[in-house]
């Protein structure tokens, strides 16, 4: 309707309430806090099938979801990221932009299907894919902890300072748990993960870079967001 308004009034030679930029930019902040909110509810789903679960299943059907969860996360993020692109580009190079855009859709359209799938699999019993979400699992339950122990290093704290030395590494954590940014606040950010990511002082952010570092060494794949998303949504 926002559009439709605002293009009439153009035909009609006549201003409009909110700028061509302004429209963009509410439309772009309401994209990015519907990637969050069907996170949510897709999360809270899942939480739910898990509960009528065995207990020892859980773990396992989680840690499926999550990585399903990822990767679709990525791709909607994925979407932000090239209508905010496209949209300054000239416009004999748009086609090509779209046609390279689709068909990387199309690939993490494919590998949401594929996750899916391994998913099922695993809670049947094929033991490949059993091993790999068993190590999803268990690298989603080290992440606070790595993260203490990433942060004490990036400090220099000794071990015998105890807890008073992850003070700030706590407070940040608190604070990103407990703040839901503005749209304000939000600007020039792709979402509220890359906020967090953006209030953490140095110290957090070479915890986190170590973290990434470690996980290479050992042939795994995880990013910063990924790291930052287990922190605020832990369980």
């Amino acid at each position: 309707k926002t559009w439709e308004e605002f293009w009439g009034a153009k035909l009609e030679g006549k201003s409009y309430r909110l700028t061509y930029n302004q429209i963009v930019e509410e439309l772009d902040t309401r994209y990015a806090r519907f990637i969050d909110v069907e996170d949510g509810l897709l999360h809270q789903t899942d939480e739910i099938l898990a509960s009528l679960l065995p207990q020892e299943q859980r773990p396992l059907y989680m840690a499926g979801r999550d990585v399903v969860a990822q990767l679709r996360r990525a791709d909607r993020e994925a979407v932000l990221d090239f209508q905010r692109m496209v949209r300054e580009l000239p416009e004999a190079e748009m086609q090509a932009a779209y046609d390279v855009f689709n068909a990387g859709r199309i690939q993490r359209i494919t590998d949401i299907q594929k996750a899916e799938v391994a998913s099922r699999l695993a809670m049947r019993g094929n033991p490949m894919a059993q091993s790999f979400f068993a190590a999803q699992a268990e690298l989603k339950a080290t992440i606070l902890p790595d993260m203490r122990s990433a942060y004490m290093r990036a400090i220099g704290g000794a071990a015998e300072e105890g807890e008073q030395t992850l003070t700030g590494f706590e407070r940040w954590l608190r604070i990103a748990r407990t703040t839901e940014p503005s749209a304000s606040d939000l600007r020039g950010f792709a979402d509220k993960t890359e906020w967090v990511l953006g209030t953490a002082d140095p110290s957090v952010r070479s915890a986190i870079d170590d973290i990434v570092a470690q996980y290479a060494e050992r042939e795994i794949t995880i990013t910063p967001n990924a790291i930052v998303e287990e922190l605020l949504n832990p369980g």
